[in-house]
């Protein structure tokens, strides 16, 4: 399974707004095992899990500060940039169940119930920063260990589904469904600065697919299929020191902590997939 997308992280507090997009990309093994009834119920399970892996695109910092905060000349538009390279790892568990009552010759319509748990780890190295108008002198590069980042979602979806036999063999699905209940939780450690963020959100969006089948044999298929999802979630973020701070010099930071941090997680994903059924 080739999976292509971005988890992004919103917070804004009084003194500006960050905004992380954290790519989500790769090759990824996966498997499904599904039981059928009476070609009218069927449902599965599917794993997908990975190592850690190097990611070609890398994460990217946008901070809009407020520059009254720090007696600094106003600005408009991004003050400081940055770009991460990345590790990362994905584990995800899946459960679905289509119920297709309508069925004709050639065509089964009905409904879809659905829950998923996924995990994405990232492991951020090698940070290059530029600073703009007056965050000028904050470009610097930066090598070795910048970030951790782990992000955690609980998918609830309920949709139709259409599937259509063509050519007496080759079977093709259409299914739409809504993502009523989506729930997030993230830990974001920023290593540089001895500061760990916890974050709890909740929101909704929506997922389409097309799934193809065709046989090669008795009992053997060739499949193919391809996923877009996106959902928007917001709550709130607790951040804490665990140790001080490099960049406020003269006060030591270890054991303070800040709450009620407006945050927004947010998921844009593009799954393709190519793979081989065995019936029995």
């Amino acid at each position: 399974m080739s999976m292509t997308g971005l988890t992004t992280s919103r917070t804004s507090y009084d003194g500006g707004t960050s905004v992380l997009k954290w790519p989500v990309e790769g090759v990824m093994p996966s498997m499904r095992a599904r039981l059928s009834f009476r070609e009218t119920v069927d449902a599965s399970i599917q794993v997908t899990a990975t190592p850690w892996y190097s990611q070609d695109s890398r994460m990217r910092d946008f901070d809009y500060l407020d520059e009254s905060e720090w007696n600094r000349q106003a600005h408009e538009g991004v003050d400081i940039y940055s770009e991460t390279e990345t590790e990362a790892k994905t584990v995800e568990l899946s459960t679905h169940l289509r119920f297709l009552p309508v069925c004709t010759g050639f065509m089964r319509a009905g409904l879809t119930a659905g829950y998923s748990r996924r995990e994405h780890d990232f492991r951020g190295f090698d940070t290059i920063q530029t600073g703009h108008g007056p965050w000028v002198d904050q470009a610097r590069t930066l090598k070795g260990p910048s970030t951790l980042y782990s992000v955690k979602y609980e998918i609830y979806s309920a949709g139709v589904a259409v599937e259509w036999t063509c050519f007496e063999s080759l079977a093709v699905a259409l299914e739409w469904a809504s993502l009523p209940v989506v729930h997030a939780t993230d830990e974001d450690d920023h290593l540089r600065r001895n500061r760990a963020g916890r974050s709890s959100t909740r929101g909704s969006g929506y997922r389409t697919s097309v799934y193809a089948l065709a046989p090669v044999g008795r009992r053997l298929a060739v499949t193919m299929s391809c996923t877009h999802e996106r959902f928007d979630t917001d709550g709130r973020q607790t951040q804490y020191w665990y140790g001080d701070d490099p960049a406020t010099p003269g006060f030591n930071d270890t054991g303070y902590g800040l709450g009620g941090i407006r945050t927004d997680l947010d998921s844009r994903c593009t799954t393709l997939s190519i793979g081989s059924r065995v019936a029995f």
